[in-house]
C-alpha cells in the first residue's frame, strides 16, 4: 500500500475504540505500514496526523517493539509535533 493510499485509509479513522483497533491491526498485520504511519503522524497541520496518532497508540500498546527501529526518526520529529487535540478540554463553569 502506498503512502497516499494509507493516508486515505487513515482519514476514515474515528474516535471509537473498535475503529482505532481495526486500523492498528491493519498495521500490525503489515509492519511495512509502520514507517508510513510515522510519516503521517508527523505531518504538521494535517487533520489526518492525529488520526495516525490514535492508531500509533494502539499499535504500540499491542507491540511496543514496533517502534524500536524507528526511534531516531520518532524522537527527532517530536519537536515538530504541537497538536494537542487529544488532550481533555477544561470546560468553563
Amino acid at each position: 500500500m502506498s503512502l497516499e493510499e494509507f493516508y486515505k485509509e487513515l482519514s476514515y479513522v474515528n474516535t471509537s475504540r473498535e475503529n482505532r483497533l481495526k486500523y492498528a491491526n491493519m498495521v500490525l498485520n503489515d509492519m511495512g505500514l509502520f514507517p508510513k504511519l510515522i510519516d503521517i503522524l508527523f505531518m504538521v497541520d494535517d487533520k489526518v496526523s492525529y488520526r495516525a496518532a490514535w492508531v500509533f497508540e494502539f499499535v504500540c500498546a499491542d507491540y511496543i517493539y514496533a517502534i524500536v527501529p524507528h526511534l531516531d526518526k520518532f524522537t527527532s520529529n517530536l519537536k515538530n509535533s504541537f497538536r494537542f487535540c487529544c488532550t481533555p478540554r477544561i470546560k468553563s463553569m
